[in-house]
């Protein structure tokens, strides 16, 4: 999509990050309140910053169900790649491992 969003977009987006955010925590539960808060914030910014390449990834016309879709999918990956880069930096630095 090229140009600025209609504002309708952005609110698809935002119903899609909340989506994924909250599977995300309904399948792994947070250790607490803050863990629970922390993670559904990023997820939601996520979601709603990095949707567009999901969208764009499989080409998907700028319909309300795709946005709500490509958000979702980044607000809900985003806590798998964040995991797999702490992992990795755990395990080549000397980061303290909880």
């Amino acid at each position: 999509m090229n140009g600025p969003e209609p504002p309708d977009f952005l609110i698809w987006k935002g119903a899609g990050s909340v989506v994924g955010a909250l599977i995300s925590l309904a399948y792994v539960k947070p250790l607490n309140l803050r863990d629970a808060l922390a993670r559904g914030a990023s997820s939601v910014a996520c979601g709603i910053i990095f949707g567009f390449v999901i969208h764009e990834y499989f080409g998907w016309p700028a319909s309300p169900a795709h946005w709500v879709a490509a958000s979702a999918a980044a607000s809900l990956f985003s806590w798998t790649i964040i995991g797999v880069g702490i992992k990795i930096l755990q395990s080549t630095t000397s980061i303290p491992k909880k």
